[in-house]
């Protein structure tokens, strides 16, 4: 399944998930891993606005 994020947003994945990040435009990405994260404690959760084809 494939989702839209916009600007400013973030996505947390748990560990073993599959992922996959593409952009038809320019994109930056910041990629943090550790054993200890709890993205609850610093990244609100939110819907994500938009659902895309695959």
């Amino acid at each position: 399944m494939n989702k839209r994020l916009g600007k400013g947003k973030a996505v947390f994945w748990q560990q073993g998930e599959g992922h996959e990040t593409f952009s038809k435009h320019k994109m930056t990405a910041i990629v943090i891993e550790g054993k200890e994260l709890d993205p609850a404690a610093w990244m609100p959760q939110a819907e994500m606005e938009e659902e895309i084809g695959c």
